[in-house]
């Protein structure tokens, strides 16, 4: 859930990307159907940019913070990527 929300805000200038490292912190239980997740760029980097991700659920109408995930996100050049195959293949 939040891996993919942290790709996408890494790669969003449209540049191949591979998380180089990723580490998640279970804060609390989501105790509640409705999940939020609001991930952000911290820093954007030519080869390496950081990306953060807060994961909340709503209880009568407050959030509460459940998760909190922080990547790095190797920014790959267009020959390397395509060259590259992907794991999940």
């Amino acid at each position: 859930m939040t891996a993919t929300r942290l790709i996408a805000a890494a790669i969003s200038r449209g540049q191949p990307a591979l998380m180089a490292e990723y580490k998640l912190n279970l804060l609390s239980p989501a105790v509640r159907e409705k999940l939020i997740c609001r991930a952000r760029v911290i820093k954007p980097g030519r080869q390496v940019s950081v990306v953060a991700a807060g994961v909340f659920y709503v209880s009568d109408g407050v959030e509460k913070h459940t998760a909190m995930a922080l990547t790095s996100i190797a920014m790959l050049s267009e020959d390397v990527a395509a060259t590259t195959k992907s794991p999940a293949a």
